[in-house]
Parts: C-alpha cells; sequence; structure tokens
C-alpha cells in the first residue's frame, strides 16, 4: 500500500473523533506556519485585525505564524468543522495533520488528541510492516 494512502486512511479514520470528542482543538489552541498564499487563504479579510493582536505575525523568510488560541480560533473553523477543507491550497500543515511522512519516516503529531489516545494505532502498525520509522 502507498504511505500516503495510509495517512489519509488515518487522517479519515479520526474525522468525527476530531469534531465530536476533540472539538477541532489543534485549530483553536496552536499554531500554523504558512507560506504567504497559504496565509491569503486561511485569514483572508481579517489579515489586519489578526496581525495589530498580535495573533499573525510575518517571519523574516516570507512566511506567517498564526497563532490560535483565547480569543481566536482558526477564521475558517465554524462549529469545528473546517470551512476550507476541501480546498487544495490550504495550509500543507493542515492538509497533513496529524500524521507527516518525510522519507521513511512517520511522525504522529503529540499535540493530536487522537493521537494520545491511541486512535491511530493500526496505521502505526501499517507504517511499520511497510518498513517506517515511527517517531
Amino acid at each position: 500500500m502507498i504511505p500516503e494512502n495510509i495517512a489519509n486512511k488515518a487522517r479519515e479514520s479520526i474525522s468525527d473523533y476530531c469534531i465530536n470528542e476533540c472539538k477541532a482543538l489543534c485549530c483553536r489552541k496552536e499554531h500554523l506556519i504558512l507560506s504567504k498564499e497559504e496565509m491569503e487563504l486561511t485569514v483572508g479579510k481579517q489579515r489586519k485585525p489578526l496581525e495589530n493582536a498580535g495573533f499573525l505575525v510575518e517571519m523574516e523568510n516570507n512566511q506567517f505564524v498564526l497563532n490560535l488560541g483565547n480569543p481566536k480560533a482558526c477564521p475558517n473553523l465554524k462549529n469545528y468543522l473546517c470551512t476550507i477543507h476541501k480546498n487544495p491550497n490550504r495550509a500543507l500543515t493542515c492538509k497533513e495533520f496529524p500524521v507527516f511522512i518525510t522519507g521513511k519516516k512517520v511522525k504522529f503529531s503529540d499535540r493530536c488528541t487522537a493521537v494520545k489516545a491511541n486512535k491511530l494505532y493500526p496505521y502505526v502498525h501499517e507504517f511499520k510492516k511497510l518498513g517506517f520509522k515511527i517517531e
């Protein structure tokens, strides 16, 4: 099986958990590192207010950090659902979370409550069978 297919199955397997149990904690309490294009899609017209409030910070390398937390969640989160989830241009981190593949290594984010609750264990096993190192 193709590693990215395993990762996508893992991500899909926790969607109900994310909405109903976790309540999209990653979209409410974390931070995103975004390219300029990702930032523009993610924050849209809220850029200036977010910058003024210190929730959006431009870094030296033409990337942005969007801090998600009190009082602001991701601008695209409505009723614990992402309104741009199907947009192919959404932030890469959002697309890949909580399973990140780099070469023959797979990282399951320890910030994800589904990972902490061991919801992705079957997929860890599938990656190991393919010879991936789990981080």
